[in-house]
């Protein structure tokens, strides 16, 4: 249980109880990198970063008690258990640079106030499980391509951009409450919206120049 400090070598967590990374104002580094599959579950917090190549592998469920933010300088991968959060949190994942960044189920507490997901990352996203119960705003601020493979239901959902030639995918149903912003990004990039039964309240314009 820590809030502050780095750690230079990389960490594995064996324990099977919990761990309790960060505070809402303060930030971990991990500089060779973090392990955390074992543990019944993972509290985050605050900033939690990587170096170099280093992978962050929370692999376990994730509770995000505050405002989150995974990532860093590292341009390794990011892995993130069924994830979360409570009422009004953000969940920031990747910071602008080549991560391939994978996440389970993402979904906010019923009954509160929503919360909210940013991915922001040049590399490849896959999000293997449902996303919703609460959730406000998805943004992707950029991606290398990002595929949705369960359902989604949030709020409403930003895309500002995806490099050129890649998709963000919807492959299980997409359900909004208000518009879909999608930008017009840096490249041609493609927006598939694939589920069997979607539905998206309020005017949508599609600017990207791709598909």
């Amino acid at each position: 249980n820590a809030t502050t400090g780095t750690i230079t070598n990389a960490v594995t967590f064996s324990n099977t109880g919990s761990v309790t990374l960060g505070a809402s104002t303060g930030s971990l580094a991990f500089t060779g990198g973090i392990t955390a599959t074992a543990p019944s579950a993972i509290n985050v917090a605050g900033t939690i970063t990587a170096a170099t190549t280093a992978a962050l592998n929370l692999g376990a469920p994730v509770n995000v008690t505050a405002n989150t933010t995974i990532g860093g300088t590292s341009t390794g991968n990011i892995t993130l258990g069924a994830a979360t959060l409570v009422d009004g949190a953000t969940l920031t994942v990747g910071t602008g640079i080549a991560n391939a960044i994978s996440l389970s189920s993402v979904s906010g507490t019923a009954s509160g106030t929503t919360s909210n997901l940013t991915i922001n990352t040049t590399g490849a996203v896959t999000v293997s499980g449902a996303v919703g119960t609460d959730i406000g705003t998805i943004t992707i601020t950029n991606s290398g391509g990002t595929t949705f493979s369960s359902t989604v239901d949030a709020a409403t959902l930003a895309i500002t951009s995806t490099s050129a030639n890649n998709a963000v995918a919807f492959n299980g149903n997409l359900t909004l409450g208000t518009g879909m912003t999608v930008g017009a990004g840096s490249a041609a990039y493609n927006v598939a919206i694939k589920g069997s039964s979607n539905t998206i309240a309020g005017a949508t314009t599609f600017n990207n120049t791709g598909t």
